[in-house]
């Protein structure tokens, strides 16, 4: 804590006797309440006068005085002394001088002001400012508050409140304190920080307002103040306690229409309780019986979830009343039943061959919400029937397999339908009859058993046949198993080719034997083994890119050609980026723990996976964004500043958007991935001392920013810059996307403010050219154009002026990016024009150009005539007929391509005019 400093010099001349002297008091200004503290007099006086002083008197300002000699030693004076205070406070210390005569020499009086502390604190520091070189200056504490109450004086009913207030200062806080509050009854209402505080009594009786303390602070220490003068309270009477309203059932959940009741916990005597429910209209709380009493029932009739503080309760007694309100939330079930279902079965009554499906369904009276589950009981389950695997058990109408012949009572088969509300239950009715007339199940039999061959070569796979029966041969999957069959299908036997290596499940061969009653699918059991030596084809895939640092993410590796025998996990450059593998190395998945923040390249990362014919290697893609965590810090009022959108056209000098494949891969330069960002203090203001700023990214999560950079330790200024670098591909990072879904990256910036470390975000967006479909331009910004139809550019119509005057219109350039719409000929007014582009897709974007940009958008579209032409010629003459008004124009001539007088000219209805409309997109 900074400490009080101050010297106070009382310099006088009385009369002719004069000295020239140089003295002071010396000692602590700041010390504990009880300790010894040492104090010296001394200096310099005149050698004239010196044989003539005699002695020292102090007074202590505390009442105490004392008498010390003086000592003398040629002009050299002093006089020493010590002091214990008992009182804490400001207190001053007064030296005067005495003569031979007990004369008071006024020229040597001093004083020195000292504060006594309840408690010890370091004394005899004064605080050095930063950027002083001259020496230290002094730090005051605050000055001693000065409390003022409300009423006052202070005379109130046991129960009410009354308010201590404090005039703040720039810099300085305040907490405040009561004091023997067990006697007194005084508590603090609410926060104890503030200016001003709400006091509450609870006793009667006449206090001392010195109880109620203020510690106001500031940056070099803290200074008390108390409350002057009396407290009375009157009493008693004290108004009711803040009644507590207890719901039941807590939490509350009922049906709509459903009621639930509220209590007071703690009913006071002599007190009455009047129930209330706030804002009912919404939601739908109402009180249907007594509004008083110590509790009531309420009725809910809207569904949804509501704040119980809607419930109030008023309790009143003689000196007054207080409020209480619930708390928890209302959930209302959007129902007032549990649904009774019923099941139907087709056909009906069931009667199906053994093996087939048969179908039910459910129903019930009201569906909105409700869900449903399926079972089949154990008996069912016995007696072979199963949910098809088409269906799911939780759909409203499902599938049913009967596959063992026999006659099946319905009832094994139940559903229950849930809501908000509860659950019904519902079992079916009548009898399920299970014919058995299908092909009887039977084997697929493999040659070779099992079946392992090389590549390209053949297995035969067969069933046997009974009279009436016929067969087709199928294989699922088999643009991932590669297995073909060769010939026909439909005999007892097939020959199937393995075009593809690896191990494969024999349940993708399959054969379909009908007969008379329908047909049986038999799978074939095992698996198939295709022996090829291809190296393996491995893929690494981060699960996650952007984490804080001293956490761990994880790689994944996919590999074709298999079986993969071996996994081998390897890092580089891990002094730069600070991975460095956990655990296991030789496995599919691999965790890589994180010890530096910024953003760093995945191919760093690799792995070498192993099959029985060799090797194959492969490294992460992207970019992986390590935060520190030491930049989580408290949000701050500085600004980052700098484009936060880019469309990826940038990255092609403005080409048409197109296939990715059309376009540049990469950014033309490394320059052009480079941007500049600002982080700004000045335009907030209000700051304090700034200094160590760090930049980074985070939530990158499809790596478009390739580094930040920018650090600066030491003070700053109010505006500091960083740099944004790009990834190199932004094209294919941001394929396919738009202004609705791009891919977005946060840039950060932190900085220290009088010691306390705070940061700052950007969000910046890149889309896939969704904004403009016919390509970009760099314009002028102005929009300036006819408020009606053609009216002079002037305003003033029938008013000529040189190139020199209407130029001046086309200098007003900045560096938006406009987007051209294709335009529709015959339009001849201006009004149409309008309404044109008013009308197009994303209506309010588009908009005709302003006069520079109806220039820019002829001179910049590739093939026309060269920016350094003359946009027309030097005298008013070639353009019309002297005393015309030139007119601006809102479309060019689009037969001739060419700058011509179709920009300013009085004839539009001589020219083939269309509308150019233009939206200004980007940054």
């Amino acid at each position: 804590m900074k400490k009080l400093y101050i010297l106070l010099f009382l310099l006088s001349l009385i009369g002719m006797n004069k000295v020239y002297a140089q003295v002071e008091i010396t000692g602590a200004t700041a010390f504990c309440m009880g300790t010894d503290n040492t104090f010296r007099y001394q200096g310099t006086v005149d050698a004239s006068y010196a044989g003539t002083l005699k002695s020292t008197v102090w007074d202590f300002g505390d009442g105490t005085t004392q008498t010390i000699p003086l000592t003398v030693s040629g002009t050299s004076v002093s006089a020493q002394t010590s002091h214990k205070y008992t009182e804490r406070g400001y207190h001053t210390i007064t030296v005067k001088v005495l003569d031979t005569s007990n004369g008071e020499v006024s020229d040597l009086q001093q004083a020195l002001l000292v504060r006594v502390n309840s408690c010890a604190v370091p004394v005899n520091h004064i605080p050095v400012y930063k950027g002083n070189t001259n020496g230290p200056k002094p730090c005051p504490p605050p000055t001693v508050p000065v409390i003022v109450f409300s009423p006052n004086p202070v005379n109130i009913s046991v129960g009410n409140t009354f308010t201590a207030t404090v005039t703040p200062k720039a810099g300085e806080t305040y907490a405040w304190s009561v004091s023997n509050s067990g006697t007194n009854g005084l508590s603090i209402e609410g926060v104890t920080a503030g200016n001003t505080i709400t006091i509450r009594s609870s006793k009667a009786g006449t206090f001392n307002a010195n109880d109620i303390k203020v510690t106001a602070t500031n940056s070099c220490g803290s200074t008390d103040g108390y409350g002057s003068g009396n407290i009375t309270v009157s009493g008693p009477c004290p108004v009711p306690a803040i009644p507590v309203i207890v719901l039941n059932p807590d939490p509350v959940k009922v049906n709509r229409n459903g009621t639930f009741t509220a209590s007071i916990s703690s009913p006071e005597s002599g007190v009455t309780y009047s129930w209330e429910i706030l804002d009912g209209a919404t939601n739908g709380l109402t009180i249907p019986g007594a509004i008083s009493g110590n509790s009531v029932t309420i009725r809910a009739t809207k569904s949804g979830s509501f704040n119980a503080n809607a419930i109030r309760v008023i309790a009143i007694n003689s000196c007054g009343d207080t409020q209480g309100q619930g708390s928890g939330t209302i959930t209302v079930n959007n129902c007032e039943a549990a649904p009774t279902p019923t099941i139907t079965f087709n056909p009906s009554p069931v009667i199906i061959d053994q093996n087939g499906t048969f179908t039910a369904t459910v129903s019930v009276s009201d569906p909105t919400g409700v869900t449903y589950k399926w079972t089949i009981s154990p008996t069912g389950l016995a007696q072979g029937l199963s949910i098809d695997a088409s269906s799911s058990d939780t759909d409203s109408s499902i599938r049913i397999k009967g596959a063992t012949v026999g006659t099946i009572n319905a009832n094994v088969i139940s559903v229950t339908a849930t809501n908000e509300c509860g659950t019904g239950t519902a079992t079916g009715n009548g009898n399920i009859t299970v014919n058995d007339c299908l092909p009887v199940n039977r084997a697929i039999a493999f040659s070779p058993s099992p079946v392992v061959i090389d590549i390209n070569n053949t297995f035969i796979a067969s069933v046997t046949i009974l009279s009436g029966e016929t067969v087709s041969w199928s294989i699922v999957n088999a643009a991932t198993n590669g297995l073909t069959i060769q010939g026909s299908n439909t005999g007892s036997s097939v020959t199937i080719k393995g075009t593809k290596s690896g191990i494969f499940n024999a349940s993708d061969i399959k054969v379909t034997i009908t007969n008379s009653c329908g047909s049986r699918t038999i799978s074939g059991t095992g698996t198939i083994t295709v022996n090829n030596c291809l190296l393996p084809v491995p893929t690494v895939t981060l699960i996650s890119t952007s984490i804080l640092k001293g956490n761990t993410f994880k790689a994944i590796v996919t590999a074709t050609n298999g079986p993969i025998t071996g996994y081998q996990w390897k890092l580089t450059d891990t002094s730069n980026n600070g991975f460095s593998i956990q655990g296991s190395s030789t496995g599919a998945t691999v965790t890589i723990l994180t010890s530096k923040s910024g953003t760093f390249d995945a191919s760093k990362l690799s792995v070498t996976v192993t099959n029985a014919c060799g090797t194959g290697t492969a490294t992460a893609t992207g970019y992986i964004s390590v935060t520190d965590p030491g930049e989580l810090v408290v949000d701050g009022d500085a600004l980052i500043e700098g484009p936060t959108c880019y469309d990826i056209a940038q990255s092609n000098f403005n080409a048409t958007c197109g296939l990715q494949a059309s376009r540049t891969p990469a950014f033309p330069t490394a320059a052009k991935r480079i941007r500049t960002y600002y982080l700004s203090f000045g335009q907030q203001g209000g700051f304090g001392t700034l200094s160590n700023m760090k930049v980074g990214v985070s939530n990158d999560t499809y790596g478009i920013i390739k580094s930040v950079t920018g650090d600066k330790s030491g003070t700053l200024s109010n505006l500091e810059t960083f740099t944004v670098t790009f990834a190199d591909d932004i094209n294919k990072l941001a394929l396919g996307t738009t202004s609705a879904n791009p891919r977005k990256a946060t840039i950060w910036a932190s900085y220290t403010e009088d010691g306390v470390r705070k940061r700052v975000e950007l969000t910046i967006d890149v889309q896939d050219c969704a904004c403009c479909p016919n390509g970009i331009i760099v314009n002028n910004g102005a929009y300036v154009g006819p408020a009606n139809d053609m009216v002079a550019f002037n305003g003033v119509p029938g008013t000529n002026y040189s190139d020199n005057t209407i130029m001046t219109y086309f200098s007003q350039m900045s560096n938006a990016a406009l987007c051209i719409h294709p335009t529709s000929s015959g339009i001849t007014s201006w009004t149409g024009a309008v309404s044109y582009c008013a009308n197009l897709p994303t209506a309010g974007e588009w908009r005709l150009p302003n006069i520079g940009e109806l220039i820019n958008i002829n001179i910049k579209r590739p093939g026309t005539i060269s920016p350094t032409v003359r946009l027309w010629a030097s005298t008013i003459a070639t353009k019309g007929s002297a005393g015309n008004a030139w007119y601006v124009l809102f479309a060019y001539d689009m037969s001739y391509n060419t700058i011509t007088s179709t920009y300013v000219n009085n004839k539009p209805s001589t020219y083939s005019l269309s509308a150019r409309c233009v939206k200004t997109i980007g940054q």
